[in-house]
């Protein structure tokens, strides 16, 4: 049984995939005092064959789950919404959001905020959904693109909402010389329209990267991983690793970028970096919680090349090693 890949947290209620050979499971998990015991399990029915969980959220009582075909390239995906009622706390059979168009493939990357969820696609753009606070449906709004050619593969990979704030990670955006640098889209909700629109484009200030051939090999994949809360942003930047977290090239680094958006002109700027520690360290997951940033690196390098970590930082510190940076 597939268990624990994907997790996912809101309030005192924990989701994670309970994946049997024949079921394509979701494992609920609510928290008693200290200790959290398993509600129920969820399961959609009737998926196609070899269908698996790509991304999983919860927001309230609300649940996203989207499944891909591992066999079926072409399969356009599909996307789930479990809801929980809150008097009675049972949770309502699911229910399928659908793509826009036949043309437009699910991708393998999800996120939910409240009344939003954002759904990647094989199109290198990103589909917005807005609930409709009265009926609680669930309708297809608009469509993210952004400034790069699309060549149909899956270029957007992690996305994160807050409120009226969208970022998205495009690590294979290019920079100068056709070489792919990274990059992160930030859209911001239009509060008399309602619209989406593209606010910024986040590149790196003072990434250490080698030359353009090393580069072109091994790309620096800023954007990697996002995360927005607030006015903030935090945007993780790493080479590709091998599975026991080695880097083709040991001497470009990685590290986390924090950004913040002035409250005068609403324009977001880099704030701190906050560079991996050791060897071959690749940011997996991010979050701020108060003045800390909480990193996740999947690889530590070691002599058994074993050890995982999950960081957390002082954002004071690094904000005044920036100040006196510049």
């Amino acid at each position: 049984m597939n268990f624990g890949t994907f997790l996912s947290l809101s309030g005192n209620t924990l989701i994670t995939e309970a994946v049997t050979r024949t079921v394509n499971g979701i494992a609920v998990f609510v928290q008693d005092g200290p200790n959290w015991e398993e509600q129920t399990r969820l399961a959609v029915p009737d998926l196609e064959p070899d269908s698996k969980i790509v991304s999983l959220s919860i927001s309230q009582n609300t649940i996203l789950v989207v499944f891909k075909s591992t066999r079926y390239p072409d399969f356009l995906g599909s996307a789930y919404i479990f809801e929980r009622d809150p008097n009675t706390l049972q949770w309502s059979p699911p229910v399928q959001i659908n793509p826009p168009s036949q043309k437009i493939n699910f991708g393998s990357a999800s996120a939910m905020d409240g009344d939003t969820i954002v759904i990647n696609s094989l199109q290198s753009r990103c589909l917005v959904y807005q609930r409709n606070p009265q009926t609680g449906i669930w309708t297809y709004r608009t469509k993210l693109q952004f400034d790069f050619k699309d060549d149909g593969f899956e270029h957007v990979r992690p996305i994160s909402v807050d409120s009226n704030t969208i970022i998205i990670g495009v690590p294979s955006a290019r920079g100068s010389f056709w070489v792919s640098s990274g990059a992160a889209y930030v859209f911001q909700r239009q509060p008399r329209t309602g619209k989406w629109r593209q606010q910024a484009k986040l590149t790196p200030r003072g990434a250490l990267i080698g030359g353009l051939f090393l580069d072109y090999i091994n790309p620096y994949q800023f954007g990697a991983h996002v995360f927005v809360q607030d006015d903030k942003i935090l945007v993780g930047a790493c080479t590709l690793l091998f599975k026991d977290g080695s880097s083709f090239f040991s001497s470009k680094e990685t590290a986390a970028y924090f950004y913040q958006r002035d409250g005068k002109s609403k324009q977001w700027h880099q704030k701190a970096k906050i560079p991996g520690n050791f060897e071959g360290m690749g940011c997996s997951g991010l979050g701020i919680v108060a003045d800390n940033l909480l990193i996740s690196h999947p690889y530590e390098r070691n002599p058994d090349n074993t050890e995982r970590a999950i960081y957390l930082f002082d954002l004071k510190k690094y904000l005044t090693d920036e100040k006196r940076s510049n």
